[in-house]
């Protein structure tokens, strides 16, 4: 009917403006949300989810990473090393996701991400070490390193749908003593161009929503831009804790799945 049409679409609608809001406050894409939300609330196949999710995050990256750059919290030569190998994983990512299940990979993933986020808040409070973090981080920050971790991150975002944030921000932020902020810039910055690879292996596979696509990535378009402005304007501390917070969840989520 006419009226579960229009609902359908609303719904993909509200879906990538809160993901894309969400999503561009953490540096996160907003996938982590997309993909299950569109499995359960739209009823979409896990491939159509995490197809239709690719977008959603091409989305959210582009809309939110405009404030990041105007801020000058992106660091292009971080980024840059990131993306060239994350192009190539990302396509092997997006074309394995109908034949690999993703159960198993899944649980790993929530484990991982579990255990980043509770390193995160713990150091966020005071409960470990805390390492100085080095401003403009991006600058000196060692490329071969970098690049491998784009490998890493191209093939989870291939693969799950998601950004490749929920590898590259804790990375960054942890291992490289990137400022969280300047984190989930950079992060954003550099699965621009393997978002754009993902897109393009998911809908070469009819593994998209055509119908919903393009209301979910209006939403995250907008959604992410408020998200982009909300993350310049939150103190460091604060938001790890809700990076953390979110990281946290979207874990027990993966686990549980």
């Amino acid at each position: 009917s006419i009226g579960l049409v229009a609902g359908r679409k609303l719904g993909s609608l509200s879906i990538g403006l809160v993901a894309g809001g969400l999503g561009g406050a953490l540096g996160l894409g907003g996938g982590f949300l997309v993909v299950p939300a569109l499995n359960s609330l739209m009823g979409l196949e896990p491939r159509k989810s995490i197809g239709t999710s690719s977008f959603v995050v091409l989305a959210t990256s582009a809309s939110a990473v405009c404030t990041y750059i105007h801020e000058g919290l992106a660091s292009l030569r971080a980024a840059g090393a990131i993306a060239v190998t994350a192009v190539i994983s990302a396509r092997m990512g997006a074309s394995m996701t109908n034949k690999v299940k993703p159960k198993t990979l899944k649980k790993g993933f929530g484990a991982w991400l579990l255990l980043v986020s509770v390193v995160i808040m713990a150091k966020a409070l005071r409960l470990l070490p805390v390492h100085s973090s080095v401003t403009h981080a991006g600058a000196t920050a060692a490329l071969l390193p970098l690049s491998g971790l784009g490998i890493a991150s191209g093939l989870v975002s291939g693969l799950l749908g998601v950004g490749g944030g929920t590898v590259l921000v804790p990375v960054l932020a942890l291992a490289f003593a990137f400022p969280q902020s300047e984190a989930q810039g950079s992060a954003l910055l550099a699965m621009l161009l393997p978002s754009v690879v993902s897109c393009s292996t998911h809908w070469s596979k009819g593994n998209v929503d055509r119908d919903l696509a393009g209301f979910a990535v209006l939403g995250a378009l907008l959604g992410g831009f408020g998200g982009g402005e909300m993350a310049a304007l939150l103190p460091e501390r604060a938001l790890r804790l809700i990076f953390a917070a979110v990281l946290s969840v979207v874990a027990v989520k993966y686990i549980r799945s």
